[in-house]
């Protein structure tokens, strides 16, 4: 699950840089999105959210998100979890959020709206498992080995998580959340079409080590040296009618985000970011670049065969080996 999401955003990000929602917003979030954000340890710095319920209505499911889900780390398990709980990628599972940080303090979260008995009994009847207990709240590990913990917050969130003084933390309520993080969580909040999928990061480095690879063979580009100027990013994609993607990278200053935007810009025009790929340089015509103060925004629109166009470019340049 994780390295879809890396890979995910290696693929758009590279290239670049959700649907109507019946419940209040609350900028950009909806409240029950908000809570399940609070769950999140503070010092996160990168974040993927993906809503499975508004993805599955979607036409790119089966052909697109089911076959890359079902192929990444982890779907051995999540076969079998499906198969003993009835939840999984096909139902059952609404959210799937995953967070990363310096730090290692790093978590995951999966939401249900059905079998949540099943899926409680999942681990408290499956020898695979023990049973531990913290503040009196029950949490669970593999006899295999391995950090990870978890951890049901309600009946219908759980928490996969590596440190266990978080989790302590978080039991008591003493615990500061990706909701107080300053730098990260404003971000997360101008994020406006964010119902299907979006990540957002407060470290510039992974924009870096991202577009270095498309431009690596072109030593006087500006892009490589303007790079470093991105502090945060943003993605959204919505995948309704086509797939519709926007991004906003915040830089340093107003200077050095016209400099990168026009940049890059002029990149495109030289066809220098496609280098000898063509069918890349007719995707990356259609995208739109601005910059607004000290922020660049992307915009692209892209079909079903865009979309195979990209995972053929990603494949033969073997980017999901590379994050």
């Amino acid at each position: 699950m994780t390295r879809f999401g890396i890979l995910s955003v290696a693929v758009i990000m590279l290239f670049t840089g959700c649907g109507n929602e019946k419940e209040k917003r609350i900028n950009g979030l909806t409240s029950h999105q908000k809570k399940v954000l609070s769950y999140l340890p503070a010092e996160t710095q990168f974040i993927m959210y993906m809503n499975l319920n508004e993805l599955r209505k979607t036409p790119f499911w089966q052909d697109y998100f089911t076959s890359v889900l079902q192929k990444s780390n982890g779907s051995s398990w999540l076969d079998e979890f499906e198969k003993e709980t009835g939840s999984g990628i096909k139902s059952g599972v609404v959210e799937f959020i995953t967070t990363g940080s310096w730090s290692g303090n790093d978590a995951s979260i999966l939401t249900f709206d059905k079998n949540l008995s099943a899926v409680k009994n999942y681990f408290v009847n499956n020898s695979k498992f023990k049973q531990s207990e913290l503040l009196g709240k029950k949490f669970f590990q593999s006899k295999e080995g391995g950090s990870v913990k978890f951890y049901f917050a309600n009946d219908s969130t759980l928490i996969m998580i590596n440190s266990e003084a978080y989790l302590n933390d978080l039991i008591a309520s003493e615990h500061k959340s990706l909701l107080d993080n300053k730098s990260l969580f404003p971000i997360i909040q101008s994020i406006q079409r964010g119902s299907q999928y979006w990540v957002a990061t407060d470290e510039g480095g992974y924009a870096s080590g991202l577009l270095q690879q498309l431009v690596s063979s072109y030593k006087k580009l500006p892009v490589k040296n303007l790079i470093s100027s991105v502090k945060n990013i943003t993605l959204a994609a919505n995948f309704d009618e086509g797939v519709k993607i926007e991004s906003e990278w915040g830089c340093e200053d107003t200077k050095s985000a016209y400099l990168l935007s026009a940049a890059i810009k002029g990149a495109l025009a030289m066809d220098l970011l496609a280098g000898r790929d063509s069918a890349l340089n007719e995707l990356l015509q259609k995208m739109e670049v601005n910059h607004d103060k000290q922020n660049i925004n992307f915009e692209i629109n892209l079909n079903k065969n865009d979309l195979s166009e990209l995972k053929s470019f990603a494949k033969k340049n073997q980017l999901d080996k590379k994050l």
